[in-house]
């Protein structure tokens, strides 16, 4: 793919908002807030892979394992949940 095809391909999504308005506040407030989540994310993903591999833990790879261990039961319930929800509408439709 040549580059100026890729360029033709990109879209770019700007939003612009005056700061007196109070839609500009809560996009920026959610926007932070997720920037916080994905962060948050990586952080625990790193933690466990790297815990896996050595046999030698350090305490906040100890505590997130054992967050993990002590959500996962209730985080299996809800997918389960989810994944009844779709399967009763797949037969519906056919």
């Amino acid at each position: 793919m040549k580059l100026k095809e890729v360029e033709k391909c990109t879209v770019l999504t700007k939003f612009e908002s005056k700061k007196d308005i109070g839609f500009y506040k809560y996009c920026d407030e959610m926007c932070f807030n997720g920037k916080n989540l994905f962060n948050i994310i990586n952080f625990y993903i790193r933690q466990i892979f790297t815990a896996d591999n050595n046999e030698k833990r350090h305490e906040l790879q100890k505590e997130i394992l054992e967050l993990i261990d002590f959500h996962l039961p209730e985080l299996s319930q809800v997918k389960g949940r989810i994944c009844g929800k779709k399967k009763a509408k797949g037969t519906k439709k056919t």
